[in-house]
């Protein structure tokens, strides 16, 4: 079982695609994994300050390295014609930015 930080999912999630996840990932990683869930970071911007953000999921392994998950509940697409990208038909951010 994989080493999740913290123990239980972060006070508030409300998202049940996290929620689920985070379940998964305890219950179906082996030992040697450490997961972090809902790790805040703060980037500097010469040109406007700092961006603040927060990774949902970030998976570590000591050979393999690590990796750095967004979840998304649901449906996303893109509208090619106007270039919005929705999650259940409501709109939102690009998730590349």
């Amino acid at each position: 079982m994989a080493h999740m930080y913290p123990t239980n999912p972060r006070t508030g999630t409300q998202s049940h695609a996290e929620l689920a996840l985070f379940a998964a990932l305890r219950s179906k990683l082996p030992d040697h994994y450490l997961v972090f869930h809902s790790v805040k970071w703060v980037l500097r911007d010469p040109e406007g300050g700092a961006r603040e953000g927060e990774a949902d999921f970030i998976i570590c392994h000591p050979e393999r390295g690590m990796l750095v998950l967004e979840v998304k509940g649901g449906r996303i697409r893109i509208d090619g014609a106007t270039d919005q990208w929705f999650s259940n038909e409501h709109e939102i951010r690009d998730p590349f930015v």
